[in-house]
């Protein structure tokens, strides 16, 4: 959950995750394409855009790295958070949330998920993928 006072955690972390796991960029500006994917731990992230305007994000998990639990999205530059969606999150169940937004070059766009356990949640990846 985003607290106001742990911005700046919040966002240093994303961008640790995003040079951890490394940038997946595309040079030039094709028509529509799926290839631009990432992943976190356990859990994957894929986006659906031409040039920086993204027309949905996909999630889901590493194979055999399933689990229970919810995720949600959001932007680098907080133009964009999607609500949170509660499902079973798996390798084969792939997950897609329209976002039909155009963004500002170089924004990142990042993907939380939590696995449900008891007496709370398990936050098992977070990959984020930078528009170009």
């Amino acid at each position: 959950m985003y607290v106001a006072g742990v911005k700046g955690r919040w966002l240093a972390r994303i961008a640790a995750s995003a040079i951890g796991v490394g940038i997946v960029t595309a040079a030039g500006e094709p028509p529509a394409f799926a290839d631009t994917i990432v992943c976190d731990r356990r859990v994957c992230v894929g986006i659906d855009r031409s040039g920086t305007n993204v027309m949905q994000v996909t999630t889901y998990t590493t194979q055999g790295g399933d689990f229970f639990g919810h995720f949600y999205i959001s932007s680098s530059d907080d133009s964009f958070m999607s609500t949170t969606v509660t499902d079973e999150m798996s390798f084969s169940n792939k997950i897609s949330t329209p976002v039909g937004m155009k963004f500002n070059t170089g924004t990142l766009l990042c993907v939380e998920g939590h696995e449900q356990v008891k007496g709370g949640t398990i936050i098992r990846g977070r990959p984020c993928l930078r528009i170009s």
